[in-house]
Order: C-alpha cells, then structure tokens, then sequence
C-alpha cells in the first residue's frame, strides 16, 4: 500500500515536468507512467472529505478512468488541473491507515501549545486523524477549497478536548493515558473501517458485506459465463453513458464499467462486488433489458442486497 509521501513525490515530479513545457495543454504521460501512477492512488470511493465534496470526488473517479486508458493505450486526457487534484484529494483517503492514539494525543497537545514533533508522519496519516478528532468534537477546524486545492486543519482546542487531554495525562503512566484516548476516540469517519486495505481502482471497502461473499461465490454465481457477462455489460455501459444525470449515476457508470473489466479479467468475486457498488440505477436498466446473462447476474446482486 503506498504512502501520500509517495505518491506527492511522484505527483510533484510530473508537475515540474510539466513546467518545464508551457506549451503543452496536457501532461504527458507514457502507459508505463500511467499504470505506475495508477497503482499508487487510492480508490475514489476510500476519500472521506470533510465538507459536501462530492464534485471533487467524482473529479477524481473521472481522473483514476483517464489514468487507467491511458495505461491500457486507449487515449485519456491528464492536464495540471488533474494533478493539483490528486495531491489535493487523496490525503483524505483512509486506505492503508491505521488508528495511532498516541498522534491522536501529539495532535491534541500541539493544540494545546506543546512543541510536539510531527513532521515525520504521513500526510495521510496527519489528515485521518485530524478528521477523527474533529468528527469526535476534540477539536475545532476549518475547511477550504477552491479549484484543486482543499485546505483542512485543526484550529483549537475544544472544551471537550481540553477535558480529554487534561483527564488522559492524570493518567498514572503514559501507556493507561493512551489506552484513556483509545477508550474515549470511538468515532469513526463516515461509520467506516480503520484499517481499509483497499487497492487502487477496486474501489470500495474490503469485501466486507455480510453473507455477499458466500452468495457471489455460490453455485449461481460460478454458472455465470463472465466472457458473455463482460459482453452484455459493455453494450448496457455504452447504452447509460449519456443517460447520466447526476453525481450518483456518473459513479454508478464507472463501477459498471470496473464490473466489464473484473469479468473481462475473470475476476468473479470482482466483478459482483463492483454490480454491487454500481447500485439501483443500473441494476434497474439491466433487469428490464433482454440481456438474459446480465440479468442473471443483476438477480444474484439484488438477493444479496435484500437478504434473500
């Protein structure tokens, strides 16, 4: 799993590129450039923003699909704009992170006016548990975007905060102060896992659905021929392409269009996770199409949404 210090060292080595060529409108970028960009980012559906930034996330599934053609030699449009937003958005991915208490503590002690030494910590790491301690109303922040750009950081103190930190070092020793953090820190950032281990472009969390796994791997689910699958879906995805009229439908199109390629692949298990993530609006347009295969599929995906 890559780092935000990995991928911002990759992303700022394009731009300066980039730089070096005003001429050009777009970054160049060869398929071997694109496929080792591909592998490092996160999946769109791992950011967790902390404002309404559904725009900016469907920007950035718009990008993962451009960067994923242009590896695969099918032609894909990457400009500046794209860079700046990926630096920008994939901070707020929680792939990859894990819960410290002890930076959650850091955190609330620079806060507090303590000189605590941070700098080595993961951007990734640093925005995650910002998020946290704002979402558990430890700590004020703000928020600001423009562009690419979106800008978030602790402020102050909450009097909650000051309360936790004041009670967590009372403790005896540093180890039951932590574990005082742990105990109070039960929040999680939109109801989600800590440790999602998701990888770029098999977007989604990790095959965490109760009773889907089993289902997508039963008997109904192995007698669906992928090859005729990926077929059927190819024509529908082409058919909804400019049938979308919102956020949701756009996301829907590229999980369908992740479903096309998991069946092209013979990913099984891939491919009806990502049915799944694409949701009632396709699911709806598949069930009443003559696609008898497609069809098949699109049932298994509604038992398994419905408990059937």
């Amino acid at each position: 799993m890559s780092n935000q210090g990995q991928i911002d060292a990759v992303i700022d080595g394009l731009i300066s590129d980039h730089a070096r060529h005003p001429d050009r409108s777009v970054v160049s970028i060869s398929r071997f450039e694109a496929s080792s960009v591909l592998t490092l980012l996160p999946g769109y559906d791992s950011i967790t923003l902390p404002f309404d930034g559904h725009h900016q996330i469907f920007h950035y599934s718009r990008i993962l699909l451009s960067l994923k053609n242009l590896s695969e030699g099918k032609g894909g449009i990457l400009t500046e704009y794209d860079l700046y937003a990926i630096k920008s958005i994939t901070p707020f991915s929680r792939e990859g992170v894990k819960k410290d208490n002890n930076l959650s503590k850091c955190l609330l002690m620079k806060l507090d006016g303590d000189d605590v030494n941070i700098s080595e910590v993961d951007r990734r790491q640093l925005v995650f548990h910002k998020l946290l301690l704002s979402e558990a109303g430890y700590a004020n922040s703000k928020t600001s975007f423009g562009g690419a750009e979106i800008a978030f950081d602790l402020t102050s103190l909450t009097e909650r905060g000051a309360d936790l930190l004041k009670q967590a070092e009372s403790q005896p020793n540093s180890q039951q102060s932590l574990q005082f953090i742990n105990s109070k820190l039960e929040v999680t950032i939109m109801r989600d896992s800590y440790e999602n281990s998701g990888t770029a472009m098999q977007v989604g969390k990790k095959n965490n659905i109760q009773g889907n796994a089993a289902l997508f791997s039963s008997e109904r689910a192995i007698n669906i021929d992928l090859g005729v699958l990926a077929g059927e879906l190819q024509v529908q995805l082409d058919e909804l392409n400019g049938a979308a009229r919102d956020t949701g439908q756009r996301k829907s199109l590229v999980a369908l269009s992740e479903a096309v390629d998991s069946a092209n692949g013979g990913d099984r298990q891939g491919t009806f996770e990502n049915l799944r993530k694409a949701g009632p609006w396709v699911w709806e347009a598949i069930k009443f199409s003559s696609k008898e295969v497609a069809k098949n599929a699109i049932k298994i995906v509604m038992d398994a949404a419905t408990g059937s």
